[in-house]
């Protein structure tokens, strides 16, 4: 059992996912070989996966995507093909995407981008007081 190497050696990117799909031809029931996806917590297995030719599993890597094949072939060998994808580490950019973040594009009106304004520089319970302040004077302005 294992998890995975989280940093590329190079890049220093993010290991974020792993889509490995098998190339076992005639794979069957008791020929050993199940990868098994593990609780790290709990320290036990929850899914096993079957090689089967063709089958894809997609698994988000982290620190605790505990995963391996404890039980040997019985006869043959395991084939797949594995593919990793990176990402930037998501500390870094941690700070910044905290809400959701709007696009700026031309021809806006004034009044959104001065709502994209405020909510970008205000604290969080400002925004909140002004949105409750706009949906008062929505109300009183219908009555």
């Amino acid at each position: 059992m294992h998890v995975d190497f989280q940093k590329h050696p190079d890049t220093k990117l993010r290991n974020a996912l792993v889509v490995i799909t098998y190339l076992n031809e005639g794979w069957q029931e008791g020929d050993g070989g199940e990868l098994e996806l593990w609780d790290a917590l709990a320290c036990k297995p929850e899914v096993q996966v079957a090689p089967l030719f063709g089958r894809t599993l997609i698994m988000e890597q982290s620190e605790i995507a505990l995963h391996g094949y404890p039980r040997p072939l019985v006869t043959g060998s395991r084939r797949a093909l594995i593919t990793y994808f990176y990402r930037h580490d998501l500390q870094v950019f941690e700070q910044q995407f905290e809400n959701t973040h709007y696009l700026r594009r031309p021809g806006l009106p004034a009044d959104r981008r001065l709502q994209m304004a405020l909510r970008d520089y205000l604290p969080k319970p400002a925004v909140s007081a002004l949105r409750r302040l706009r949906s008062r004077l929505v109300y009183l302005k219908q009555k």
